[in-house]
């Protein structure tokens, strides 16, 4: 096989006796036949040397995790038709392995397919294989499972890290000043990699964190202000980067890649199916301890859990609520009733609450994504005592909220129709059935949901992700063509709501589908 493929271990956070690393190693080999090829650094002509040749690459980041793998040869195309010789991945060990010993190379995770894919096109492949990827995701790639087998376990310290968090604007860098430094680069002989050159997003609960002053929880949107936009669109600054290495290297032939027209449709009603009361009391998956348990130790990697407490005393009125190191955001509910939001990033651990002997206080915790750089050791949930006055509260019993295909499934297959004798309007979940016309073509699309203000979504059972437009800058949600079914099928769109429908009083509200994103929207001021 006529094709190099680069791989660089970052020893210094290797771990030993990783399976997922000797695993990716194995498929690798297996899908692609290396034969007697070379990469060295030739330090005294000052180049790097492929085959013995001088050699110097140019080559764009992306990501085959946030990208769905149907779509990797047009991503890829692109990339080489702005100039590029190379593309760079990481490998992200939390994925392919969601749990000890359990693998997972299917669909998004195929990485020999995005190599192949990768090979089809004459592109080199410079593979970084982790464990330890940073990346804005999840725990920075390591999988949450490291946290069950020791809590304590020192992974990594401080290393500054950038780009977007919910409720601060969107990063930009200004087309004039990257084509400026590539040219720079690329005038003294130098070898470059853009990171990111196409960005894609963070679908489901895999966005990350980072861990500055305070907590900031990373948006679903990688656009990254990338060349080619979070639906792979090729942008000004495509095409000016494009112009600058054609000054260098000679550009690929055929005609060059066009943004692609993006789907537009009518509003399409929702109903409330039913609270997340009257969910959690169907799943009927409770664990019982004296003391609260972590994310990690329910063997629950992501989303949601509901804690539960009976008071067995009668507080003060008002009795503070205190939970140290809430891990990340929680609505504290009496007998079902609002109280308040704790939150990690605003440093809210305490909120005064009425409430009587023998009631029930609810915590419905959210994991917002593992911190990815520095101390990534970040437990979700409620690992230390949550006090109510000067009292300890004791057995507690904790729900792991399921939001798998499976579970959203049964949720549509209630058709909209709000059943249940349970009328408070959020959490819950909303849903609603539509099909494209027939003089529609089927198109990358953006969600967009005015008047909702945070939840998760879900088109045809797969995990959009987060959404939380009142705190920007991300506004819609990337839709891509490939998740929806064509006419005279039809499709769901579903959401769980956490603090406001638009409902109104006739429980019908409204979602879109756009043809144009917001990923830099308004944000709060703090």
């Amino acid at each position: 096989m006529d094709q190099l493929v680069t791989v660089l271990f970052t020893n210094e956070y290797f771990l030993p006796g990783n399976g997922a690393q000797r695993k990716i190693i194995n498929s690798i080999s297996e899908h692609l036949a290396f034969s007697e090829r070379s990469f060295t650094v030739d330090y005294e002509n000052n180049c790097f040397r492929k085959d013995g040749q001088p050699f110097r690459y140019v080559s764009g980041s992306i990501h085959y995790f946030r990208v769905p793998s149907q779509l990797w040869h047009d991503r890829i195309y692109k990339m080489k038709m702005a100039g590029l010789n190379a593309i760079q991945t990481y490998v992200e060990w939390n994925h392919h392995e969601p749990e000890a010993g359990v693998y997972n190379f299917n669909g998004d995770y195929d990485l020999p397919s995005f190599l192949k894919a990768a090979y089809d096109l004459d592109m080199l492949v410079i593979l970084r294989t982790g464990p330890f990827i940073d990346a804005e995701r999840d725990m920075g790639g390591l999988p949450y499972w490291l946290l069950r087998v020791d809590p304590k376990m020192k992974m990594r310290f401080y290393d500054p890290s950038y780009l977007d968090h919910w409720g601060y604007p969107h990063s930009t860098k200004t087309t004039e000043s990257v084509v400026k430094t590539l040219n720079e680069m690329l005038a003294v002989n130098a070898s470059v990699n853009f990171y990111m050159f196409h960005g894609g997003t963070s679908f489901g609960f895999t966005a990350g964190s980072n861990l500055g002053s305070t907590f900031q929880a990373c948006p679903t949107s990688y656009d990254y202000d990338a060349p080619l936009t979070e639906a792979g669109d090729p942008t000004p600054k495509y095409y000016a980067i494009r112009e600058t290495i054609g000054k260098f290297f000679p550009l690929p032939p055929g005609p060059v890649p066009q943004p692609a027209p993006k789907m537009k449709l009518p509003p399409i009603a929702l109903k409330r199916v039913m609270s997340i009361w009257d969910y959690i009391d169907k799943v009927n998956n409770s664990v019982f301890s004296v003391y609260p348990l972590s994310f990690e130790k329910l063997f629950h990697p992501f989303g949601f859990v509901l804690y539960k407490v009976t008071v067995p005393f009668q507080p003060t009125d008002p009795a503070l609520l205190t939970v140290k190191d809430i891990a990340d955001r929680a609505h504290i509910y009496v007998n079902k009733v609002l109280q308040g939001v704790l939150s990690r990033e605003l440093k809210i651990e305490s909120l005064p609450i009425q409430v009587l002997k023998s009631q029930e206080i609810e915590i419905l915790v959210e994991n917002q994504g593992r911190v990815c750089a520095g101390n990534i050791n970040d437990q979700k949930g409620i690992f230390q005592n949550v006090t109510l006055g000067s009292q300890t509260l004791l057995n507690w019993t904790m729900i792991p909220i399921s939001l798998a295909s499976t579970s959203i499934q049964q949720i549509e297959s209630l058709g909209g129709q709000a059943t249940e004798s349970n009328s408070i309007s959020v959490p819950a979940f909303y849903s609603g059935e539509f099909t494209i016309p027939n003089s529609s073509q089927v198109l990358d699309t953006f969600l967009k949901l005015d008047g909702w203000h945070k939840g998760v979504a879900f088109l045809n059972e797969f995990n959009l992700g987060r959404y939380w437009p009142i705190m920007g800058p991300q506004i819609t949600l990337y839709a891509p063509s490939i998740l929806f079914r064509k006419s005279p099928a039809s499709n769901n769109i579903t959401l769980l709501e956490l603090e406001n429908s638009p409902c109104h009083n006739n429980d019908t509200c409204t979602v879109e589908f756009m043809d144009t994103p917001t990923v830099n929207g308004d944000t709060p001021q703090y």
